[in-house]
């Protein structure tokens, strides 16, 4: 895709800054030099065909190490590429623009840009039981995107799970396609019961010649507020957390898997908003590490929980904040070997109730009217805030990054009625 991406044609199909840009040649290469000196030193590719919400993925061979950016460009925004150098394109033309700062320099030799090719991902995981009355049956939803570059024709998933009663219509896989570059869709089962409270399953899904999988469980267990009369912001014991401030609440019962789904509570409209799946879980690729926690200790102004397992050990704090009017969390975490790719994902939200989103902020339109709910990053590492209206479901989540055996990380959020 990307024209003269070694430079063996010299600066052909790119521009480049007055000052601070020169070709060095050797015998059997050439590499593009940047030198920062006096200003920023910097080159553009020549416009490059693209499409529209496809994802591609952009390298560089590095001869002469230094310190640089990449950004791709085009008529209306700009936009740096991930930890993985993959980006969605905005347009159907994209500038790849290589930047060294004042005082910096790099040596590059090549620079390619490419499709990723076909890739479905399963975004997420669902169920509806918490929201469910006793012995009704329930859902377990799948939403897939494509986020690959070319448009999926055909695709097959499938339910396993044997500790779940399934209907006999959702024992074959389910076939769907064409799915679109960009093209959400969500794919259910309706679970009969099921015979553990915490039931393992895996869902599996192929297409065009390549897999994914996704590993979880379900458990038995509906969240629910504390006794009308507890007026305390903290309320905190082996059996059940509870954290408010102004009309939010925050509540946590003991289950099978110690302390973790929480319960969502307006308590001006006296409204149950939704479920937190837990208060805050790991992301390692494409896997979740629910941060499932027991009761440490508590005072009137905070709450700690604990936990461990073979791959980390985590510490949450929750608490009151009454200057914010929000319920906080911090976590802390370390694993227990250097692992890649991993971002910590706080507040886990799902509703029932018709989303809007704006902002950092949902509406939830509920029987009493409705409330909006906002949710912020506060230390540590940035958050993304991340909503989907079709699901119901939002989160804030860290930036991806490599993280380092026996270190310790810090990351708090906050939650809050507006």
């Amino acid at each position: 895709m990307l024209e003269n991406g070694d430079f063996h044609a010299g600066l052909q199909h790119w521009e480049a800054t007055p000052n601070g840009v020169s070709l060095v040649s050797t015998a059997n290469s050439r590499m593009l030099l940047l030198a920062g000196e006096s200003s920023d030193a910097a080159v553009r590719s020549m416009p490059i065909a693209a499409k529209a919400g496809a994802r591609y993925r952009i390298a560089t061979q590095i001869r002469l190490a230094g310190e640089f950016e990449i950004r791709l460009l085009d008529e209306k925004s700009e936009q740096i590429p991930d930890s993985e150098g993959e980006f969605v394109a905005n347009s159907d033309r994209v500038i790849v623009q290589l930047r060294c700062k004042r005082g910096s320099q790099i040596g590059i030799s090549k620079v390619s840009l490419l499709p990723v090719g076909p890739r479905v991902v399963i975004r997420s995981v669902r169920d509806t039981y918490p929201f469910t009355k006793l012995d009704e049956p329930f859902q377990l939803i799948a939403e897939l995107v494509n986020e690959g570059s070319e448009t999926i024709e055909r695709a097959a998933i499938r339910f396993i799970g044997s500790s779940h009663k399934l209907f006999e219509e959702h024992k074959q896989e389910q076939q769907f396609g064409p799915l679109r570059v960009g093209e959400r869709i969500e794919i259910g089962w309706t679970i009969a019961g099921q015979r553990r409270a915490v039931s393992p399953f895996a869902i599996e899904l192929e297409y065009a010649g390549r897999t994914a999988k996704h590993e979880g469980f379900t458990l038995r267990h509906r969240p629910a507020r504390p006794d009308d009369r507890v007026v305390a912001s903290v309320v905190a014991s082996r059996r059940m957390v509870s954290i408010a401030n102004r009309s939010l609440r925050i509540t946590a019962r003991e289950t099978d898997l110690d302390l973790g789904m929480a319960l969502v509570s307006d308590e001006r409209a006296r409204v149950d908003l939704g479920i937190l799946r837990q208060l805050a879980q790991l992301r390692i690729g494409s896997a979740v590490m629910p941060l499932w926690s027991a009761f440490k200790k508590a005072t009137t102004l905070q709450a700690e929980l604990v936990g461990k397992n073979q791959h980390a050990e985590w510490a949450l704090k929750l608490y009151p904040d009454h200057f914010e009017r929000a319920v906080m969390l911090e976590v802390r975490y370390k694993l227990s070997r250097r692992t890649e790719n991993v971002s910590l994902e706080l507040f886990p939200f799902q509703t029932q109730w018709p989303m809007r989103i704006q902002g950092q902020r949902v509406l939830l339109a509920h029987d009493a009217g409705g409330s909006w709910l906002e949710f912020q990053g506060v230390r540590g590492s940035p958050l993304t805030f991340i909503a989907s209206a079709e699901s119901g479901t939002t989160f804030l989540r860290s930036e991806s990054s490599s993280v380092m055996p026996a270190s310790w990380h810090r990351i708090a959020g906050m939650i809050r009625i507006v």
